[in-house]
């Protein structure tokens, strides 16, 4: 028995390594309302490895009982089949992933040819139970009993109100049926805008590298399209929202690839607009509250100075530039400096769920540093405004009216999660993660930035504050 309780060791290790970094840090799947149902498969499983693993710490069955612990382990495999056959329909699953599935398949194949014969010599024993104590292992098997219970308990009640967290996002475009250009289609914000926009009725054209990743997220109502190059079709509007994603470890590689990124897809929309005979009415790209200073005390608008010494300042400032080469086209161009994008499915909050969800999340450092935020719904809605107003022209800063301190940012997310702060973040654990060059500059440093232009022309807000977009999010009192 003792190598028996040890190879569940290893599946246990193995299994909370899935569970937390696959399933929770990486695919975040108790946020996605598509796989509901595999989260009820893995709450039953749950429920059954705690019974496996506190049962082979402590006691064995024996007579009429051994049959049932036999069957529990056959519903046990069962049920993991299901699970691997869900999965495949409902989400695509990382090959990392795959590949740890098939060890641990492996891995309790080998166990259970160990263990079935010694259960098999339960069933000729009289009919009960025999407590046994195998000491450290014994004591291993019960914390994996008591943690896979608490993820069955949590995926179980999660499958039960993940449609709460399920948005509609929706535009209504003055002029009908408009052919859009959208770059950064796949992304985070580019999904769910392309999604909108085909809702509403638009012809749409979406620039992307990943036809695959393309066909698997929208129907069949847009075309795709791998370069502008030599692309000879009108658009009226173009919408530019490409770019290697900014919160990730930078190195000269990466920084590097977050600048091109963005100048090679505007250059390349700027080119395009230039070779067309029929120009778009308007571009719209994307730009960054990064440009302005770092402050504590200081409210930044479209008007205030930009900054001068900081990496994410360049990148927005050099992108800006490009964009507005647009306008010797005649096009109105529209930057957006956007702020922090609020959806759990994805953007820098998707990111905090799983700590906060383990009662794990807190403030950064001192948590005075502002965060200029925005939730969806608002962003599509700037974008829907300055589609629909002649009058938005020039840089606009898309953010909420209310920034706030990352300490009260934390706070508000804690409460529309229902979950308690527990514990600080050290800021040595962020650097490790992040480097010191991304953590200062877009996790410890902060600003106010305040959407005065879009509210000059008339944009009414939906979530003003942090509190009501966190209750929307969360679906907590309206």
């Amino acid at each position: 028995m003792t190598t028996v309780l040890i190879l569940f060791t290893i599946i246990g290790f193995l299994g909370a390594f899935d569970t937390l970094y696959h399933h929770e840090f990486k695919e975040r799947l108790s946020w996605r309302p598509e796989v509901k149902g595999e989260l009820k498969i893995h709450a039953l499983r749950n429920v059954f490895y705690s019974i496996i693993f506190l049962s082979l710490g402590w006691m064995q069955w024996e007579g009429v009982f051994a049959w049932i612990f036999l069957t529990i382990l056959l519903a046990e495999v069962v049920v993991t089949f299901t699970d691997f056959a869900l999965e495949s329909k409902v989400r695509k699953v990382p090959a990392p992933e795959i590949m740890l599935h098939t060890l641990l398949g492996i891995v309790y194949g080998v166990t259970l040819a160990l263990l079935i014969p010694i259960v098999l010599a339960w069933t000729s024993q009289s009919s009960g139970f025999t407590f046994v104590d195998y000491g450290l292992l014994s004591w291993v098997m019960t914390a994996y009993a008591l943690a896979v219970l608490v993820f069955a308990f949590r995926d179980y009640f999660r499958a039960l109100e993940i449609d709460n967290f399920r948005q509609v996002y929706s535009m209504r475009l003055k002029e009908r049926k408009q052919k859009v250009l959208v770059t950064g289609g796949t992304g985070f914000i580019g999904s769910k805008l392309v999604q909108a926009l085909i809702e509403d009725g638009h012809e749409v054209t979406v620039l992307t590298r990943n036809f695959i990743s393309a066909c698997e997220k929208f129907s069949k109502h847009i075309t795709l399209v791998e370069s502008l190059e030599g692309l000879d079709k009108h658009f009226d509007i173009v919408l530019n929202l490409a770019g290697e994603k900014i919160n990730q470890r930078w190195t000269k590689e990466s920084k590097l690839s977050i600048m091109q990124s963005r100048l090679e897809t505007t250059q390349a929309v700027v080119d395009y607009i230039k070779g067309v005979e029929v120009k778009p009415k308007l571009f719209i790209s994307a730009s960054g509250t990064g440009i302005y200073e770092a402050s504590l005390t200081e409210e930044f608008n479209e008007l205030s100075a930009t900054a001068t010494e900081s990496f994410t300042a360049e990148v927005c400032r050099v992108w800006e530039a490009k964009a507005l080469e647009a306008q010797e086209f005649g096009v109105r161009v529209v930057p957006l400096r956007t702020g922090l994008v609020l959806a759990t499915d994805g953007g820098v909050l998707s990111e905090m769920l799983t700590a906060f969800d383990l009662c794990l999340g807190n403030k950064l450092g001192h948590g005075k540093q502002m965060m200029p935020w925005i939730e969806m719904h608002d962003m599509l809605g700037v974008i829907e405004h300055s589609i629909n107003h002649e009058s938005v022209v020039g840089v606009f800063n898309a953010t909420a009216p209310h920034p706030v301190s990352n300490e009260v940012f934390s706070k508000a997310l804690a409460k529309g999660m229902g979950r308690p702060i527990l514990f600080p973040t050290p800021v040595f654990m962020i650097e490790l993660l992040f480097g010191k060059e991304m953590t200062r500059e877009l996790l410890l440093e902060g600003r106010a930035v305040l959407p005065q232009k879009i509210q000059e022309q008339g944009y009414e807000f939906k979530f003003k504050t942090i509190e009501e977009a966190m209750n929307n999010l969360f679906r907590k009192e309206k």
